[in-house]
């Protein structure tokens, strides 16, 4: 992809792979990475200007249809689409981690305050999976959740990136 690249292609090329195989009981991982100011955050949530109309949604719909919205937005949308309105003979349980790697370290956004400066330890489990120790997963039944999850998040990245 390009520089001129939208939010939405990146999601339709590099993204919505993912999803789909999320959707079909496959992990999945996307991961945002470079120096500070090359538009992680914007990649991941999008348009600055827009974050206090996210705050905002009550519901998912409309989000994927806008270029300024993030990838993981998209995601979101896509995911709770298939699990909310899905058929009733599969019961699924949504959670999320939000994480910063930050000089080597790991750092669960949605800890309390005080708990923002421990880093997080990662162990391998015998069946290879690893596990970030003391991480919170943060249960998801609606797009509410979802909000609410990434407004937590999101003020701990900003407050700890300025302080």
């Amino acid at each position: 992809m390009n520089q001129q690249a939208t939010n939405k292609e990146l999601y339709e090329t590099l993204v919505l792979p993912v999803v789909n195989s999320f959707l079909e009981g496959v992990n999945g991982t996307v991961m945002v990475y470079g120096p500070t100011g090359s538009g992680k955050t914007y990649t991941m949530i999008g348009d600055e200007n827009k974050r206090e109309e996210l705050r905002s949604y009550k519901n998912i719909e409309t989000i994927y249809n806008s270029n300024a919205n993030g990838v993981l937005l998209c995601a979101m949308e896509n995911i709770l689409q298939k699990v909310l309105r899905g058929d009733d003979k599969c019961t699924c349980i949504l959670k999320c981690s939000y994480i910063e790697v930050y000089n080597d370290f790991v750092y669960d956004l949605l800890q309390e305050k005080g708990m923002l400066q421990t880093p997080l330890t990662i162990n391998e489990l015998d069946s290879k999976e690893f596990v970030l120790k003391g991480g919170i997963e943060w249960s998801i039944r609606s797009a509410q959740d979802f909000f609410e999850a990434i407004k937590r998040g999101e003020g701990k990245f900003l407050k700890r990136k300025n302080s």
